[in-house]
């Protein structure tokens, strides 16, 4: 979800080769305006980079002037046989490009008087709570939609969960570790943001979030192919599949995952043409279609600098700032508010030029690709009438180099060393009150792991700490982690120490079973 939505990246390899991605399916792209001459080749010029970036679907839309000037589909849903031509209403899952509709459904919600954005949110989540709840308790919407609560990333309490609900995940939040204090830094957080939309919805006297970002947004804007749930996509028709990558740089269809609450966080699927008329309702400060969807207000809100989210990126592009699911700066002195995605074999890239009434739409069907902020870049240049960068170009070279580097040489632990009993005593089920049961068993080939729905095999490590391996590929960040079994004091294996999260102590799970 914006960048990686995991605490460490999910990607198991390198890009594969651009043969394997030729794929012989486009759908025509259409144009709905007066052509410009930028569009001259346009068409040609996206498949080209599509093949550049090894992606097996994409689909881009760009509006200008309140009106939807181009969409176009290209490559496959999926990867073999079962692939049809992506199309310009084809669904993909947008991640955390959600957040933008986040921070709007919650902006209307605070203009009606349901809420008020400044209050603590446990006036509209009685049970909510953090660690060290005095220093933390003026928690409010702004600080959770903008990620500067004190809370750091957690993903691994919602990632692989397709059970957890939302009054589960209020009850866990007392025994997640706090690493900053309210409003000092910018720490990108899923939880939050969930739970903000949770608070908004109660708020409204809706059932859910799903609810509320329809009756807000979906409805009044047409979105007649947006969703929120696996069930729901996969209902709907025409979606895709999304992809991830080997070790040998083939891509491998990555199942499609509910994670029951990723909500406003990044549970939005939707399509560019969908997508072009909710960028066309905020170019236009809340109008569409001849209608007002929100107040003008409610729009200025979502785009207030709340927090600083990063320096400058070189001469292009501006410092960074976080609004209410935005992500603002400038691009090449231009004022951009944007939000990218990347879950499960999607990503994703958002952009509007609010002052030129320009917005960019880029979706794909492959994890931690490159090609939607490139694109969305090389197009913004194209657009505007600015000398080309070739950002595309750019990244693409440096991708070539590194994969022609010889890899690192892998770490390992203390070799010689054995663990202190038979394997059969690591067996068991293990707690922790934040991010519930871990549970490790006997394989054929030594010990296996369960957390979620993410079972992993743990290779030992040394001494009595053994290292999960991946079984699955869509489950790459539960991979990595080092499991260190701690005896209680009758020797026996009681509690195993995991960091789960960077810049965090590490989580301590105590056998219950």
């Amino acid at each position: 979800m914006n960048h990686t939505i995991l605490r460490r990246s999910f990607l198991t390899g390198s890009l594969a080769t651009a043969g394997a991605f030729a794929v012989p399916m486009r759908a025509r792209a259409q144009t709905t305006a007066a052509a410009p001459a930028w569009l001259q080749g346009l068409e040609d010029w996206v498949e080209a980079r599509r093949v550049d970036w090894r992606v097996p679907g994409a689909a881009v839309a760009i509006v200008q002037g309140g009106q939807l000037v181009w969409s176009g589909g290209f490559g496959t849903t999926v990867t073999g046989s079962a692939g049809a031509p992506v199309t310009a209403d084809t669904l993909f899952r947008c991640a955390s490009s959600s957040k933008q509709i986040a921070g709007a459904t919650v902006a209307a919600v605070a203009s009606s008087g349901a809420v008020d954005l400044d209050a603590p949110v446990s006036r509209y989540l009685p049970g909510f709570r953090t660690a060290q709840w005095d220093e933390y308790r003026s928690i409010n919407l702004k600080d959770m939609l903008s990620h500067r609560t004190g809370l750091p990333r957690h993903d691994l309490v919602w990632y692989g969960n397709s059970t957890l609900t939302m009054d589960e995940l209020i009850g866990r939040m007392p025994h997640l570790a706090m690493n900053a204090p309210l409003r000092a830094r910018y720490q990108y957080n899923n939880l939050m943001v969930a739970l903000a939309g949770h608070a908004a919805a109660r708020a409204a006297g809706l059932a859910d979030w799903d609810a509320l970002a329809r009756q807000t947004l979906f409805d009044p804007l047409g979105m007649t192919r947006t969703n929120t749930t696996i069930a729901a996509m996969q209902a709907a028709g025409d979606f895709c599949q999304g992809h991830s990558l080997s070790p040998a740089r083939t891509p491998i269809p990555v199942p499609l995952r509910h994670d029951s609450t990723l909500e406003a966080a990044g549970a939005v699927n939707s399509t560019v043409k969908d997508y072009a008329n909710w960028a066309i309702m905020q170019l236009a400060r809340g109008e569409f279609g001849g209608r007002r969807v929100m107040t003008a207000a409610a729009v200025d809100a979502q785009r207030e600098p709340l927090i600083l989210a990063g320096a400058a990126s070189g001469e292009h592009i501006g410092r960074a700032f976080y609004g209410l699911g935005w992500r603002l700066d400038t691009y090449r002195g231009h004022e951009r508010v944007h939000h990218a995605g990347d879950l499960n074999g999607f990503t994703s890239r958002v952009t509007l030029f609010p002052r030129l009434g320009l917005g960019i739409i880029a979706f794909v069907n492959m994890g931690g690709s490159p090609f939607p902020n490139n694109v969305v870049m090389d197009l913004s240049d194209r657009i505007l009438g600015l000398p080309p960068l070739d950002w595309s170009g750019q990244a693409i070279a440096r991708r070539n180099t590194r994969e022609q580097a010889a890899p690192a040489a892998p770490a390992a632990g203390i070799v010689g060393t054995q663990p202190s009993r038979s394997l059969t005593a690591f067996e068991g089920t293990y707690r922790d009150p934040g991010y519930g049961d871990l549970l490790v068993s006997r394989a054929e080939a030594g010990l296996a792991a369960r957390y979620g729905d993410m079972p992993a095999r743990l290779a030992h490590w040394h001494y009595d700490v053994f290292e999960t391996r991946d079984v699955r590929i869509e489950n790459g960040d539960f991979g990595g982690l080092k499991l260190s079994f701690l005896p209680s004091e009758d020797g026996s294996i009681g509690a195993v120490s995991v960091e789960m999260q960077e810049n965090a102590p590490p989580v301590v799970f105590r056998r219950t079973a």
